[in-house]
């Protein structure tokens, strides 16, 4: 843990969470004052931090006020911390689960404005935040913490998720019903791949002929010229493109991509190219897919064409560090052809999960499986045409 970070892990009843006070707001003053105790020194402020939603239990670290509630899966505490006068930091709450889909953490009285989806303070006076959540449970919650806060009234709802389509010459992002962005396609132009942020507020979208970042709630729009792209992938506040070699740029469908163009996700300036290891070395073809897992890649490496007349081609799986290009490898060999490829921070296992469909030849009975894996750690994971029939009950000769 970060020396200059007080958290406290809660248990109890339903969503457990933790109040982190990070940064220098953190740090023991120079005469020996420490967070939530109690101040003694005039070059100290107190910050008065109360947490009210009604769908997390949040531990609150420092000297919690008379009437905290913190139990049957709530919270409704004030506690205040103590920290050097001019020190500033994160003020956060992190939640030890997934909250309810669409839910956010809510933050008032921060430099970041009332309604916040962070808090920073600077402890150069007394101050008071609070927080809550976008859940409708906590409509009265953050109707308290603007009013503690001196804030507007609160407008905040639950999000809807947004969603993307192409239709009639023109690619449209809607949340909520409401139809956020609108870009009209050229006579020759066509979606070819699209990718989501983790917390799908940008979409990323590579067409025939250019690179679009879509802010899906202000429906801003940042474009890059593309010719050649097909394949996109989003990781750690990046875009990712695989670059066809020398002599297959007039074949932008050709497998024989070993770079990769990066850009910045908000703005889609380029800054440079990524090579992963080992990409398109000893007779490898290269890259013929990839998908963002958070802050890594992943990279479907086409390794050639299989020997074994039961698999069109191998594919080996690599799990690649943005930063580095270092690559691990989860099954070298072992894919047939790629489908679909989708990403969770937050699956059914509690860590995140990239899955895709494997299918095989025909000759081999054409059955599509679909695998996962943990991109942090660990192999494939197999459920086969088959096993997804007999859990459904969908008969073999279903047409699904």
């Amino acid at each position: 843990m970060d020396p200059g970070t007080v958290a406290v892990a809660a248990k109890g009843i339903g969503l457990t969470a933790k109040l982190v006070i990070g940064g220098s707001l953190a740090a023991v003053t120079a005469t020996g004052v420490v967070l939530g105790q109690q101040a003694t020194a005039p070059d100290t402020v107190p910050t008065r931090v109360t947490v009210t939603t009604r769908v997390a239990e949040v531990k609150m670290p420092g000297e919690p006020k008379d009437n905290c509630l913190i139990k049957d899966g709530e919270t409704d505490c004030t506690t205040v911390v103590t920290s050097k006068k001019g020190t500033r930091g994160p003020v956060q709450v992190k939640p030890a689960g997934h909250l309810p889909d669409g839910v956010r953490i809510l933050y008032w009285g921060c430099e970041e404005g009332p309604e916040a989806f962070s808090c920073t303070v600077r402890a150069d006076k007394p101050t008071t935040v609070c927080i809550s959540t976008t859940s409708p449970a906590d409509k009265a919650g953050r109707q308290d913490c603007a009013k503690a806060t001196g804030s507007p009234r609160p407008i905040v709802r639950a999000e809807a998720m947004p969603f993307a389509y192409e239709r009639d010459g023109a690619l449209r992002v809607v949340r909520d019903g409401d139809t956020v962005a609108e870009i009209r396609l050229g006579a020759d132009e066509w979606v070819s791949e699209s990718e989501w942020t983790p917390d799908a507020s940008r979409l990323v979208v590579v067409t025939r002929t250019r690179l679009l970042s879509i802010d899906t709630r202000s429906g801003d729009t940042a474009t890059a010229a593309c010719s050649q792209c097909n394949r996109v992938a989003v990781a750690g506040g990046r875009v990712y493109t695989p670059l066809p070699a020398p002599e297959e740029r007039t074949d932008p469908l050709h497998s024989g991509r070993r770079e990769l163009t990066v850009h910045k996700l908000a703005d889609l300036a380029p800054v440079g190219t990524l090579r992963p290891d080992g990409v398109g070395e000893q007779g490898a073809q290269g890259i013929w897919e990839i998908a963002g897992a958070g802050d890594r890649l992943v990279v479907f490496h086409h390794i050639g064409t299989s020997t074994d007349s039961s698999h069109w081609a191998d594919y080996e799986v690599l799990v690649v560090d943005p930063e580095t290009g270092a690559t691990r490898t989860v099954a070298g060999g072992t894919v047939d052809e790629i489908g679909d490829v989708a990403y969770t921070p937050r699956s059914w296992l509690g860590h995140p999960v990239v899955a895709f469909v494997d299918n095989e030849s025909p000759s081999s009975g054409g059955e599509a499986s679909v695998v996962w894996f943990d991109p942090a750690r660990g192999g494939l994971h197999w459920v086969s045409d088959a096993a997804m029939r007999a859990r459904t009950g969908i008969g073999a000769d279903a047409d699904t």
